[in-house]
């Protein structure tokens, strides 16, 4: 015995689509399709922007922890942290600056500070990325 579906019932006459039903598909392909094509592009470029700025993090992190090495390994560090100030070029376009700038009267504790900002931009990241720290002559 098979059975057969009251929704699924061919006339031996009955071929292929009707011109209504194609033309419901593609208006429904026609709104989808460009639809679900802006979407993957417009996740393309934020993953894209997100890689840049990742980059730029590391990039800026990377300078503040060598700026902390050559803290720790000079015990006076702080007559020649000016040497670290500068502005390179890196892989990839990315342009990194880092600023040096001497602070007075700083902290709960009224104490001398350097304070230390990297900015890492990229062309597709005008505004870049900045980290900034201070740093005292006195440690604990």
């Amino acid at each position: 015995m098979i059975l057969r579906s009251h929704f699924l019932k061919f006339t031996g006459n009955q071929k292929g689509f009707s011109l209504l039903e194609l033309i419901v598909v593609l208006i429904l392909v026609g709104v989808a399709l460009p639809t679900f094509l802006m979407i993957m592009g417009l996740l393309a470029n934020n993953h894209a922007e997100n890689e840049i700025l990742t980059r730029c993090m590391t990039l800026a992190d990377s300078k503040i922890e060598e700026i902390f090495a050559f803290k720790n390994e000079n015990p006076l560090w702080f007559n020649t942290i000016e040497s670290k100030a500068g502005e390179e070029t890196l892989e990839g376009n990315y342009t990194r600056t880092t600023v040096i700038s001497e602070k007075t009267n700083w902290g709960d504790n009224k104490e001398d500070a350097y304070e230390v900002s990297v900015t890492v931009s990229h062309p597709k990241l005008p505004q870049g990325y900045t980290l900034t720290v201070r740093l005292t002559k006195f440690t604990k």
